[in-house]
């Protein structure tokens, strides 16, 4: 949030992993900022449903205002999606019936958001069964902990998980970034992927 920047589309085709010495220190970078917004200007009273469908975030496709929450959910579907369709060595495989109807699933934005609400809430257990044991427990401890940041119940808070949004942006993005940092050590101690 820093940036001030709404992303938009976050999808498996909009982030790249890069060399960190070849730029700039930096080890991801998300692309394709066409659907970016500037959150400095305020809302942009649009309603339109932009990204592509597998991403997109419950509160988009049913058409609600996009919030920074928005991107976080759609990070969450790329991670499930890469385990589940590409694993730890980047080959595609068919998605499982539960990822393909995120994208197939009836003809509308309604119907699509009805099945991730459902994934997400009382069939996230259901959908993890399925995770591939190769791409390992701590990446799958990691979307865990991302979906319970997410879509966990507050008490005393009256809207749906999905819609909660806090004010402050690092009420969410702090422990985002903290489970972030706890995979990569572990990743790093198990001695997968690079070491610097």
């Amino acid at each position: 949030m820093e940036s001030g920047i709404l992303r938009g589309d976050i999808s498996v085709n909009n982030i790249i992993i890069t060399e960190p010495v070849k730029a700039d220190g930096y080890k991801g970078m998300l692309i394709d900022l066409d659907l970016a917004r500037d959150i400095t200007k305020g809302p942009s009273g649009t309603r339109h449903r932009t990204g592509t469908i597998e991403f997109m975030a419950i509160g988009v496709l049913l058409g609600r205002q996009h919030t920074y929450r928005h991107d976080l959910e759609s990070f969450l579907y790329v991670f499930i999606w890469l385990c589940f369709v590409y694993g730890p060595k980047g080959k595609g495989k068919k998605p499982t019936n539960a990822l393909q109807d995120w994208s197939t699933f009836g003809r509308t934005f309604k119907s699509r958001a009805k099945v991730k609400f459902c994934d997400m809430g009382i069939g996230f257990q259901l959908l993890m069964e399925d995770y591939p044991a190769v791409c390992g427990e701590c990446v799958k401890q990691f979307i865990t902990t991302i979906h319970d940041i997410l879509f966990k119940v507050r008490p005393g808070v009256e809207v749906q998980p999905h819609e909660y949004t806090p004010e402050e942006p690092d009420a969410m993005y702090g422990p985002i970034l903290e489970a972030f940092e706890k995979t990569i050590r572990e990743i790093r101690e198990q001695g997968w992927g690079p070491q610097n």
